[in-house]
């Protein structure tokens, strides 16, 4: 979403390390670091994507089981109050938050409450073509429903701060659209999901928050992540996020603690740190939490055109990677996991099957020169790409050659 902001800093006002991601190793769980040659490298993409796109903190946590492991977190999490980043703290991880509903929706598969091909005519008749659209297209983003919030929605809440938005006003909207095609057409939208979230409340009696909650949050053991949308209150050491632009950092915190939640839901409303990214990034690409028919059905890829995606510019990464999206799960060319960004905050989470690896970033500004959630989740998904590259190298171009479920 975009967001309009209120509070401007200029850039002179940053600390004099901006830029400079910090140099001290840091404790971290995930045993013993890469090469001093690969941590300078994996450095050099956090230093170019501070200084090139302005960004205020940068936090990373890159760990390949038997070569090494780099976690780092650079810049301010508050510009005002001076507060720097550190690993640890709590980010809105936005659209990461659709593999949680994802794999709620796929347990309730397991236990015989809800089959794959249901039509969605039973929660959802307003919507069209809902006799001809499953559960598994809004899953997989081939329902061809549009998607929202779109910005004139946006607008609207700005005109009203007082609006209380609900799911069923998010797909009220989408339905007064129009489709955004025919389904079985891919189409990335936020209201199959929260619709997924009104068909599992209509399921079992309890809301998505409760169920991710219950039967992931604390199975896990990921006590760092929660679902604000429950409680109706964020983190008070919630990460401030900033548009920046022309010299100047905008705070855009408070128009997400008021909005953001609300229009997330189901499908973006989530908080959450580095380990517990890194954590649910195994367990998501491994299937933990499900059967293995249903993990390979998660992980089942639709044939089409693969979506392109690079690297930062200058990082000395160079592949581009092939992006396809299975039941709440992405695939770039193998690395396994989602992507999540709207004004202010952006997050990428991947894993590589191939070597029990993982790549998270969590970064606190934005460009204002982007628009939408899609410009800013460019951003991260290319320093993220890079970081893949430094650190798997040859095994993350072996796994674009042979993984079958990426052709």
């Amino acid at each position: 979403m975009t967001l309009a902001a209120v509070t401007a800093i200029p850039v002179s006002a940053l600390p004099l390390s901006y830029g400079l991601p910090s140099t001290a190793a840091r404790p971290s769980p995930c045993g013993a670091p890469f090469s001093p040659a690969v941590q300078r490298q994996l450095r050099h993409v956090i230093t170019l994507l501070r200084r090139t796109y302005q960004i205020p903190g940068v936090e990373v946590g890159v760990n390949v089981p038997g070569q090494g492991c780099w976690a780092d977190a650079s810049g301010s999490a508050n510009l005002a109050a001076g507060i720097p980043l550190s690993v640890g703290s709590e980010f809105p991880i936005e659209s990461i938050t659709k593999t949680f509903t994802a794999t709620v929706i796929l347990q309730l598969v397991r236990e015989g409450k809800l089959s794959l091909s249901d039509p969605i005519s039973a929660w959802v008749p307003s919507v069209q073509d809902a006799n001809s659209i499953t559960v598994e297209n809004l899953l997989n983003m081939t329902s061809g429903i549009y998607n929202e919030p779109d910005p004139a929605f946006e607008q609207q809440l700005l005109g009203d701060p007082h609006m209380v938005v609900t799911p069923g006003q998010l797909i009220s909207a989408a339905v007064a659209h129009g489709p955004a095609g025919p389904p079985g057409t891919f189409s990335y939208s936020n209201t199959n999901y929260f619709i997924l979230g009104l068909i599992a409340q209509e399921i079992t009696g309890r809301t998505i928050q409760q169920l991710i909650t219950d039967q992931i949050l604390r199975p896990l053991h990921l006590a760092g992540t929660s679902v604000p949308g429950s409680t109706g209150q964020l983190p008070a050491s919630l990460v401030h996020g900033y548009q920046v632009a022309a010299g100047n950092a905008t705070d855009v915190t408070s128009q997400y603690a008021q909005f953001g939640p609300e229009l997330g839901g189901a499908a973006g409303a989530m908080v959450s740190t580095l380990g517990d990214l890194e954590r649910w990034a195994y367990a998501l690409g491994t299937g933990e939490l499900l059967t293995p028919s249903l993990q390979r059905q998660r992980l089942t890829f639709p044939a089409g055109p693969a979506v392109p995606f690079a690297p930062l510019p200058d990082t000395g990464a160079s592949t581009i990677l092939p992006g396809r999206y299975g039941l709440g799960i992405g695939s770039f060319g193998g690395l396994l996991g989602h992507n999540g960004g709207t004004t202010g905050y952006q997050a990428d989470m991947f894993y590589l099957p191939a070597r029990n690896a993982t790549v998270v970033l969590l970064i606190n500004g934005s460009p204002a020169n982007g628009t939408g959630s899609s410009a800013n989740e460019s951003l991260a998904d290319a320093a993220a790409i890079s970081l893949a590259e430094i650190a798997l190298g040859h095994s993350l171009m072996h796994t674009l050659t042979q993984d079958r479920r990426v052709r």
